[in-house]
């Protein structure tokens, strides 16, 4: 079992606040399978059949913001049927994100994925039932974008080891001795950005009197939040305003990361607004520490929230949302899990 940590300093004025680089250097290995060549249908619609069963399926918007809707409609002659979304991951296999129930008529319309932001390779399957022969669609691709402008290069990141198991909700807890007024709204938004960032599940599971980094941990607490001073702890003396960090194990051939720990100095005057106006915000420091819990680690390229000085604002550039979709929901389950 091993651990890996990252820093952020303290803000001073007007500057972006300082960070300090990756605690421990360690040997990464990366196991990326790239999804194997897809044909796409053109103007984002697809005909497909599947033995005598024949349907078809259209996206309504091939490009949207976050948030925005868009659908696959389609029809088959499985009247009646159950039809599910299916979403393409990194290894090639098909993961079910939802389904619905198709009319007396074969008419179903399943929702496109527009809270997760990325490129997602879809389709409509109707697994077979008994003797009912199932059916498949081509496959359709929609692209989400966040509500705001992304900066930067799509290579602009650096990963450490490991990744949680994207299959399971990740329950955080917080610590709210010594927070400020506020931080509930805060760090629930933060989560709920990690979320669209790399389509794994987040779940708030209260108030807990534990710390950060300390050697006990609750079932369901997989992540804790809690706010120190330099006194109380050493990990945030000096220009150091946060910490982020979680451990990892090997699992068959995987690094999986598990027990996620963020601590704040409680004395650190920074902005309690989400976008940060004259100092960096707490918000974008709690972001950037979240990115490092989930095994993403510091880049040169500074228009990114991963960059060596944290930005005013919590927002990711086009680096950070290309490597935490690689430690995102888009990648395969983690069979054995250490969560279990």
């Amino acid at each position: 079992m091993r651990h890996t940590t990252s820093r952020v300093g303290r803000s001073r004025a007007l500057p972006p606040v300082s960070l300090l680089g990756t605690l421990v250097v360690l040997v990464l290995v990366l196991l990326l399978a790239p999804p194997p060549p897809t044909a796409y249908a053109a103007a984002g619609s697809a005909t497909s059949s599947s033995a005598t069963i024949k349907g078809n399926v259209t996206l309504s918007r091939a490009s949207v913001r976050a948030g925005e809707q868009a659908t696959l409609r389609g029809s088959t002659s499985l009247g009646g049927r159950l039809v599910q979304l299916q979403r393409l991951d990194a290894a090639g296999r098909w993961r079910s994100l939802g389904s619905v129930k198709a009319a007396a008529n074969g008419a179903f319309v399943l929702k496109a994925p527009t809270w997760w932001y990325g490129t997602h390779t879809l389709r409509a399957w109707a697994p077979a039932s008994g003797r009912a022969p199932g059916w498949v669609s081509a496959s359709v691709r929609n692209v989400v974008t966040p509500t705001y402008p992304t900066a930067g290069r799509a290579t602009s990141y650096s990963l450490d080891p490991g990744r949680w198991n994207p299959c399971r909700t990740i329950g955080y807890r917080i610590n709210t001795a010594g927070s400020y007024r506020g931080w509930d709204k805060q760090v629930h938004a933060v989560m709920a950005e990690m979320n669209r960032a790399t389509g794994i599940r987040f779940e708030y599971r209260g108030t807990t009197g534990e710390v950060a980094f300390g050697a006990t941990r609750r079932e369901g607490s997989d992540i804790v939040l809690s706010w120190t001073t330099p006194g109380q702890d050493a990990r945030v003396a000096g220009a150091v305003v946060g910490v982020g960090g979680s451990y990892y194990q090997r699992v068959g051939t995987v690094d999986e990361r598990f027990r996620g720990s963020i601590v704040l100095d409680r004395t650190a005057s920074l902005d309690t607004t989400w976008d940060g106006t004259r100092t960096t915000s707490w918000a974008s420091v709690m972001l950037h520490e979240l990115a490092h819990v989930m095994g993403i680690g510091h880049t040169s390229d500074s228009t990114q929230l991963l960059y060596s000085a944290a930005p005013l604002k919590p927002r990711f550039g086009r680096g950070d949302l290309a490597g935490l979709a690689l430690r995102g929901a888009g990648q395969p389950c983690i069979a054995g899990s250490v969560r279990g």
